[in-house]
């Protein structure tokens, strides 16, 4: 489902992997909201929407993938890093 990231949440950075062997408890404590809106983003898609797929496993409900990957989004300004 779409969604408005908030920009006042500090982003937080979580490779694929991690959430993938990531336990209910560590997940709970990076994002506790499971309905505050988390979006996704890689390179061009395919780890973000593994990502998505997931999250929403783990009981996340509003998740987004962005379009465009990192390069689009940092040449927007939206990534800084």
């Amino acid at each position: 489902p779409p969604c408005t990231p908030s920009l006042q949440q500090q982003p937080k950075h979580l490779p694929v992997g991690d959430i993938s062997s990531a336990s209910a408890a560590q997940l709970q404590k990076l994002f506790p909201n499971k309905d505050i809106p988390i979006v996704t983003y890689c390179a061009v898609g395919g780890r973000a929407n593994k990502a998505v797929e997931l999250l929403e496993a783990k009981g996340y409900a509003a998740i987004a993938v962005t379009s465009g990957g990192y390069k689009e989004l940092k040449a927007e300004g939206i990534i800084t890093e």
